[in-house]
């Protein structure tokens, strides 16, 4: 990632990840702190290794359920929420456009 506006969605949802206690490891923590404070490419390729298995795996963008579009950074912790009360991976487009046919 570089210093786009991209990049400052994706360590938003990172630090969302570590304020919620979704990453525990402390290993996994201490990757994630870093890839916030100095970026993905900073890391060695046993760092790279963890924060993909233990972060990114379990918590990356998803594809919507309905239109299988990848979910935007800064919408990924909403589509989180929704997913642990059983609703399904939405973007925001998908989920206005449902949430306006109740």
């Amino acid at each position: 990632m570089d210093g786009t506006e991209g990049h400052s969605s994706f360590t938003d949802y990172l630090a969302s990840l570590l304020d919620d206690g979704d990453v525990w490891d402390e290993t996994a923590v201490g990757i994630t702190r870093k890839v916030i404070g100095d970026g993905e490419e900073s890391l060695s390729s046993k760092q790279r290794y963890v924060f993909q298995k233990r972060v990114l795996e379990p918590f990356g963008q998803r594809d919507c359920t309905l239109c299988q579009d990848t979910i935007p950074w800064d919408d990924m912790e909403m589509a989180r929420f929704r997913v642990l009360f059983g609703e399904p991976w939405l973007c925001s487009r998908c989920d206005y456009r449902l949430s306006k046919d109740d």
